[in-house]
This record gives structure tokens, sequence and C-alpha cells, in this order.
């Protein structure tokens, strides 16, 4: 992670101050799918953990847990030996968090802008041994359609920006990966060039790129990894990250995804929601607004499901893929 210093510094800066039993706002950190948000962010909590054994921390992932009752009872099991009552309140559930809590608590919520209730991240900016770590894909986006008083609780957090990776960095981390893993001369720099190429500026792809790259020319009994195969596995590396997200997604957004994939063409924010709202379950819950679908579109944007282009009034919606809808609507 020597890529990201800077923002390892800044982190380590907020956390350090709760080994020696202060409290602390949290943070927020922000960037592209790919940027290595998640892997730092637990690497600096499991070092606090080990400089300070009484903290206890955990990892939740709000793709996963979106409602207010699963985070908090995600929070119970991580204190360890604490059981959340089947089919409890929210309210009995936080009062329970609350009893439990003897010592600070360091929370990873990942994928924050996926949590449904804003009054998840009041209660618990409101927990006075709770301290926050909030992981999403765009700033704006998240704080945007937050209540006024949860934004201006979570104001407080540090902003700690992951760009995409540029060439030359995605470079170093792949001659990393060659030189501490790989044959000498199995992977020449022409061939690096490319995965970087078709990989855009995603650590992730890249690492994938290149491990299948290899497999494939091991399989073909080459000895040296050739552009050709790195064009070939690139697709089938973009397919695979895409179809993991597809099968996170809310049955919400699938419906969203549904509705451009069946359209077949541009749609508005306005042509996207009047056709949601005809197809808007009642058993799903209350019904989204408008501003809530446009930030779950841009969400699937991020992960390269749907495409927009265009501004305000003229911006438009699209599905990235059409190979995904089969199983859109699937449970």
């Amino acid at each position: 992670m020597h890529l990201r210093e800077g923002q390892i510094d800044h982190l380590r800066s907020v956390l350090e101050p709760i080994q020696y039993g202060q409290r602390v706002d949290g943070a927020f950190i922000y960037g592209p799918p790919g940027g290595g948000k998640t892997h730092a962010a637990q690497m600096l909590v499991r070092r606090l953990k080990q400089a300070a054994d009484h903290v206890r921390t955990t990892h939740i992932d709000c793709w996963n847990h979106n409602t207010h009752s699963a985070i908090v009872t995600q929070l119970l099991e991580g204190l360890g030996g604490v059981a959340a009552p089947s089919n409890a309140a929210g309210y009995a559930l936080m009062d329970q968090l609350r009893d439990n809590l003897e010592s600070p608590y360091v929370v990873i919520l990942d994928e924050a802008d996926q949590i449904e209730d804003d009054r998840t991240l009041y209660e618990l900016h409101e927990c006075p041994r709770v301290s926050v770590i909030c992981i999403a894909n765009d700033y704006g986006e998240f704080f945007d359609p937050l209540d006024m008083r949860v934004e201006s609780r979570l104001n407080a957090y540090q902003p700690i920006e992951f760009p995409k990776y540029n060439n030359d960095q995605l470079e170093t981390i792949l001659e990393g990966r060659i030189r501490n893993g790989v044959r000498p001369g199995a992977v020449p720099d022409s061939v690096v060039a490319t995965i970087v190429d078709v990989s855009h500026n995603d650590a992730r792809k890249a690492i994938d790129n290149l491990r299948k790259a290899l497999d494939r020319a091991d399989a073909r009994g080459r000895d040296v990894v050739t552009e050709a195969i790195v064009r070939e596995v690139a697709p089938e590396t973009e397919r695979e990250l895409v179809e993991k997200t597809f099968s996170k997604l809310t049955r919400r957004q699938r419906v969203l995804y549904e509705i451009l994939v069946e359209d077949g063409g541009r749609l508005s924010i306005g042509e996207v929601y009047e056709q949601f709202r005809e197809r808007y379950d009642a058993g799903d819950g209350d019904m989204p607004t408008q501003r809530t679908a446009k930030r779950q579109l841009k969400k699937l944007s991020h992960y390269d499901i749907i495409g927009w282009a265009g501004e305000n009034s003229a911006r438009r919606y699209w599905a990235a893929t059409d190979e995904l809808y089969p199983d859109a609507t699937a449970e």
C-alpha cells in the first residue's frame, strides 16, 4: 500500500487516539472501485487492534446488510458472545448495543451508500464508544440525499479520497506482484503495459488480468504471456466482476436494471422512475423517491452495470450490458 501512503497516514492519524481511550468522530473514505479503500481501512483497523487489544472492531458489507436492523445485528455479533434477539425492533437492538459497549468499537461500514435508513448513521454517531469509518464511491453522492441532521454529524468525519490509480502506479503494483511470484521474463514490460491499458485504472481488474493471463499461457504451454492473451482474458475479468457485483444487488436495483434493458434505449430519470413506480412491489417497503432511484442508478454505473451521459435534465441512462438480464429479477 506504499502508493497510498498519504491516505494511510491520514487515516492512521484519525484512528490513533482510540488506542489511548479517546473517542474520534470517524472518517469517510471515498473513491472508485479497485482503489484500495477497503484494504487500507481493514489493514489499519487490524493494526489498531494489535496495538490496543481492548479495542473491538468489525467490518460490515452494507450491500449485504443495508437495513437498520441488519446492520445493528452485525454490530452485536461483532462484539462476540452477544446474541441479537430474533425479530427485535431496531430501537431494542440499539439499546442492547449500547448496553454491551464496554470499550471502544471501530466499525467499518463498507459500501455505506447502500444503507437504506439515515437513522443508522445518526444513532451510531451518537453511541459514545463507537467510531465509524464509512466507505463509498463518491463523496457528493453520499452526502447529497442525507437528512440535514445526519449530514451535520457526518461533516465532522475526516474525508479521505482514494483516486483512481494512474498508469504508472498500476504498473508498479503489477511489477511488485510479478517480482514476488512470477518467473523472470514470463511477463514482458510491453505485456504489463497492455494489462494496465485493459484494466482501466482498476487494481482489482489488473491483478485478475495478470493471474488469468499467466494461467492461460501455462495452459497453452507458453513460457511467456503475450499481449494477445491479455486482451483475450480481459473481457472475462470484466464479466466476472460485473456478475459478482450483480449478485449482491437489491431487488430495487435489479428492477432499475430490468427497466433499462427492456427499453433498450436511453432514458431520463423521470422516464425510469415512472416505470419503476408501476413495477414497484409494496412488499418491498416504502416507495423510494426519485432522488433515491437516481442515486441507485449512479451507484450501478460505478460497477459498469449501467451507463449514463449528460448533466441535469439532459442526463440519460442505459444498460451497459444485457447479458445479466435473465437473472435480473431472480431472487
